[in-house]
Formats: C-alpha cells, sequence, structure tokens
C-alpha cells in the first residue's frame, strides 16, 4: 500500500489537486525570476556584498504581499513581507549554500526568501515567506566582483587595524605569538555556522571621539584626525592563557607601533555566561574592552597595505 509521500508525489491527494487548481486560478501561472547572489567579503574590514552570479531562476506560483509605510530619522520606504505560494518544493530555496543567496524581482520589488511556513504534506502546497531588500542595502548586491578591487575601507573605525593584528608580525614579538588558527571578524559580520575559536572585535557607533580637529592635506586628499575608541572583543572558543597571550600581542603590538594605535586603558579579561539549557554547559567566552587612540592617516594606511596583500587573492567566503 503506498504511503501519504508516495500519493503526494505522484498521483496528488484530492485535497491537493484541488488546491493546485485553485492556485493556478488565483496566479494565472505567473512566474518570479528569482538571481542567485554569491557573498563576497571586503577583506580590509568585512564588509559584506553579494555579487550577482548571472544564474537566473524562475518559479511559478502564487505570490502575496503585504505592504507598510516606514519612517525613521533618516529613512522613509515600503517595507513589504512576501509569502510565495507553489505547487513544487523550490530545491535551491533548500539546498541554500550558506553564502549563497536567491533575490526576487516582483514588479520592480526585490525581495529574498527567508523561510518556508505552514507546510501541510497532503495540501501539496509549498508556502515561501521573505520581504524586501530595504533601500540602505540596495548598495552591497553588486553585479561584478571586479567592482570590489579597488574599493577602499568602507568602515571609519580601527576595526581595519584589529582585523590586520594577526598579520601584523615582529620579531620583538615572537614571544607572544597570535594563538594559532584564530581568525578575527566583525561584529555582525562572522560567517554562517563558525565554529571555535575566534575573535568578533565590536566597535561601539557611539564610542568614538575626536580629540584633535581634523586636518586635510590637499596634496593627497586624506585627513587626519586624532581619535579615541571603545572596542570589545569577544573571544570564542580560547582557554585563559591563550587568551592572556592575545591580550598581550595587542598591547605590546600598541607599545612597538604607538605611532598607529595606543591603549589608553588597562584592559583585562572578562568571562562570559552564555548558557545553552539543552546540553547544561557554558560556551568559552570571554570580553576584553580597550579604549584606543589612533590617527585615521596610520588606520587608513594600514588598511591600504592589507588590501594590497589580499587583494591579489581575493574569495567568496565559504
Amino acid at each position: 500500500m503506498p504511503s501519504l509521500d508516495e500519493i503526494t508525489r505522484t498521483t496528488g491527494t484530492p485535497l491537493a489537486n484541488a488546491l493546485a487548481a485553485g492556485l493556478n486560478d488565483i496566479s494565472y501561472s505567473q512566474t518570479v525570476r528569482f538571481t542567485r547572489y554569491q557573498r563576497t567579503v571586503l577583506p580590509v574590514d568585512g564588509f559584506v556584498f553579494w555579487v550577482s552570479t548571472g544564474e537566473t531562476q524562475d518559479v511559478q506560483g502564487a505570490i502575496h504581499v503585504t505592504t507598510g509605510d516606514e519612517l525613521t530619522e533618516d529613512q522613509a520606504y515600503d517595507q513589504s513581507s512576501i509569502v510565495l505560494t507553489t505547487k513544487t518544493e523550490v530545491h535551491p530555496f533548500h539546498d541554500l549554500a550558506l553564502d549563497t543567496v536567491w533575490i526576487g524581482d516582483f514588479e520592480g520589488v526585490r525581495f529574498a526568501i527567508s523561510s518556508r511556513s505552514s507546510r501541510y504534506n497532503q495540501a501539496g502546497l509549498f508556502h515561501y515567506l521573505g520581504s524586501t531588500v530595504t533601500p540602505a542595502f540596495q548598495s552591497q548586491f553588486i553585479n561584478s566582483a571586479a567592482m570590489l578591487q579597488q574599493m577602499e575601507p568602507v568602515t571609519s573605525s580601527s576595526l581595519a587595524l584589529f582585523l590586520a593584528l594577526p598579520t601584523l608580525g615582529s620579531v620583538a614579538l615572537d614571544w607572544c605569538p597570535w594563538p594559532q588558527s584564530v581568525p578575527v571578524f566583525p561584529s555582525f559580520a562572522v560567517p554562517d555556522n563558525q565554529p571555535p575559536p575566534y575573535v568578533a572585535v565590536h566597535n561601539a557607533p557611539d564610542g568614538g571621539k575626536a580629540v584633535s580637529m581634523g586636518t586635510l592635506d590637499p596634496q593627497t586628499a586624506t585627513t587626519h584626525r586624532l581619535m579615541t575608541e571603545r572596542v570589545r572583543l569577544r573571544l570564542y572558543g580560547l582557554p585563559h592563557q591563550q587568551a592572556e597571550n592575545l591580550l598581550s600581542r595587542i598591547l605590546h603590538w600598541a607599545l612597538l607601533n604607538d605611532d598607529r594605535m595606543g591603549i589608553i586603558n588597562s584592559p583585562h579579561i572578562r568571562d562570559e555566561k552564555q548558557a545553552s539549557a539543552e546540553i547544561n554547559a557554558l560556551a568559552m567566552s570571554k570580553t576584553i574592552e580597550l579604549d584606543v587612540m589612533y590617527s585615521q592617516t596610520a588606520l587608513r594606511d594600514t588598511a591600504l597595505q592589507l588590501i594590497r596583500h589580499v587583494t591579489p587573492t581575493l574569495t567568496r567566503s565559504s
């Protein structure tokens, strides 16, 4: 006797057949075109961009749009919630690699699918949920990776210095090397499901302050300004001594490179209590907060050196 799944996949249940006919009637067999974008990370400051691969897929189904007006201090736009109902499973939405996103275009509205909901096997329909790409994020979608090759740092903080620290070596620091295989990522840009150990750098948006008036070099069009900033490092998967070695590395690198960055507080390592009820355990999570002072000119020079170092091997994240 065939199972319910086999009936649904072959002849379909009476309910599924009736709903499929109704879907055809209300949708007029309309299609929505989706374009595949690949995640690419700007190496100098970890900013994420999505690059078009040129691959498209037309999905047949009915699309439901709920639109509301959004107004903030600096933006006014329409925010839409999307429900796409199809008769067949759209495999790219399920077999989605972590570095891939499919963007749909419906009557000029661009949207991304984020989840599947209300799946009832006997109904034979698939409901995909998504939301529009808001204006603030339109610039993160580009047509060619070549546009990134000459791009300067996006961020205006000390982030580039911290991202470069694992590669800024010195014989004088051989006694406290950067812990092996411990990458550094910007906050909110840690790769999906990144396993420990790693470090996330958070530059508080309201933690920066200029301590000198900025000057502009008319010949090079570069700005010089002395800045202070609060930086929080979140460490995952590092035991105490490795965390101490990492902190010592940062402090002594700053002493040797006081023309680039200085530490103006006495940072220490703090254990965080990040719990998991499922396994009744705590994550190996620590934080270090540093008050730093740096020159924007030195920061830009360091960032450009890093760009020259990594641009020839610019790769998409995995």
